[in-house]
């Protein structure tokens, strides 16, 4: 369904009489919400980072990034090595001393929602990023494809979750509770249909707390085996 059709349907339930500003954000308010849910596949983008070489922070980085999911340097010196998160509290308390030393890249961190590498990258080094995108805002133009929920849930999620959101702005609490239902049970409808992509064996769930794992996980020892 493209957007001009979310909202033919919300009219069809009778909120004809609500402006396009109004439904247009409810289906918006829909699709956010189902999208912040997980890490969906189908929001997994790739970005490769490049530096200017007196700076940590990246010079290309994606406006649409909202979470990263790993992060390996591809290019230059320790191309194939994995970059370990810090807090920037942490960083700070190890290395707030030493936050101008340049080098192989070992850990990435955030001030704000600024993205810092540190030691600070050479300029020819590239490190690839998976990362979960923010999507764009749907609007009145917006087509079937570009919008990144699969296309089996336009009506289960974002048209079901606008009426219930609709309904819920009236007061109808007779109504609003069964399209919550519908809603919620689109999504998880939807994750069992966009998580199982195949059954030849069971997946492997990663450990991703360092506090169980430890840095060895990665094979750096108590710093990091590269440096």
């Amino acid at each position: 369904m493209d957007v001009e059709a979310m909202i033919d349907e919300l009219e069809d339930h009778g909120f004809d009489d609500a402006s396009d500003e109004r439904k247009l954000a409810v289906l918006n308010d829909a699709y956010y919400d189902a999208c912040a849910r997980e890490p969906w596949p189908f929001l997994d983008e790739t970005a490769g980072l490049t530096f200017n070489g007196s700076s940590g922070t990246p010079t290309n980085f994606p406006t649409d990034w909202r979470a990263t999911t790993a992060m390996v340097i591809t290019t230059g010196s320790g191309a194939g090595q994995n970059l370990q998160y810090l807090r920037g509290d942490d960083f700070l308390r190890r290395f707030g001393a030493e936050q101008t030393t340049t080098g192989i890249p070992r850990y990435f961190y955030f001030s704000g929602n600024v993205m810092h590498f540190y030691p600070i990258p050479a300029s020819n080094t590239v490190v690839t990023m998976y990362y979960v995108c923010q999507p764009a805002p749907l609007n009145d133009n917006t087509t079937e494809a570009q919008i990144l929920l699969p296309v089996a849930f336009h009506r289960a999620v974002i048209v079901n979750g606008a009426l219930f959101k609709l309904y819920a702005m009236e007061d109808d609490t007779d109504i609003a509770p069964t399209f919550e239902t519908y809603f919620e049970r689109g999504i998880q409808n939807m994750r069992e249909y966009v998580w199982r992509q195949q059954y030849v064996q069971n997946d492997i769930i990663h450990p991703v707390d360092n506090d169980d794992v430890g840095l060895d996980y990665f094979g750096w020892g108590n710093d990091w085996a590269g440096a």
